[in-house]
């Protein structure tokens, strides 16, 4: 993780996505290893998160 940006890993094929931005503030609560359920997507080059239904902690 980066300030701004984190990296997912997709759950069905295991291919990691990212960066994908997101505020800061989120970006420094989120931990490696947390488990994030929702939609994630594509615009243009980049990543986006679409829907976040879960956080959940190791």
């Amino acid at each position: 993780m980066e300030p701004g940006k984190v990296w997912l890993e997709g759950m069905l094929d295991g291919r990691e996505l990212g960066p994908i931005r997101v505020p800061e503030k989120i970006s420094r609560r989120c931990r490696v290893g947390w488990s994030i359920y929702g939609v994630v997507g594509r615009c243009g080059k980049a990543w986006r998160i679409a829907e976040a239904w879960n956080v959940y902690p190791e």
